[in-house]
């Protein structure tokens, strides 16, 4: 069976963090500080990058147990080396996903299979 993963962030809205979403910065105009919003990252395509990834943010693929990611279990220079090998498909600026990490989202890695 094929894996597709990504990751998801779920995290409080303030208008620091409203350039770094999914939508349009003007779309969240009317959205309270607090509100837990999302963002997707990190979209993988094949089973080979979603098992990279899950062992890159400290998962595994098939074990739910692990899949809230702690920003200390990210190996920063193994995503960075993954997101350079993968520039050509769905993958997001780290900058971003450490700076929502910072602003007290939660991540969680989502198997697709």
């Amino acid at each position: 069976m094929g894996l597709d993963a990504e990751l998801l962030l779920l995290g409080p809205f303030s208008e620091e963090v409203k350039s770094f979403l999914d939508y349009p910065p003007e779309y969240y105009d009317d959205t309270n500080d607090g509100t837990v919003v999302t963002r997707s990252m990190f979209s993988c395509v094949t089973t080979d990058q979603s098992y990279e990834l899950a062992e890159i943010v400290g998962c595994e693929a098939w074990n739910f147990n692990t899949h809230i990611v702690r920003k200390e279990n990210v190996d920063i220079p193994a995503l960075t080396e993954f997101v350079e090998r993968n520039a050509d498909s769905v993958f997001k600026d780290i900058k971003t996903f450490m700076f929502l990490l910072d602003k007290g989202f939660t991540c969680i890695y989502m198997p697709n299979g």
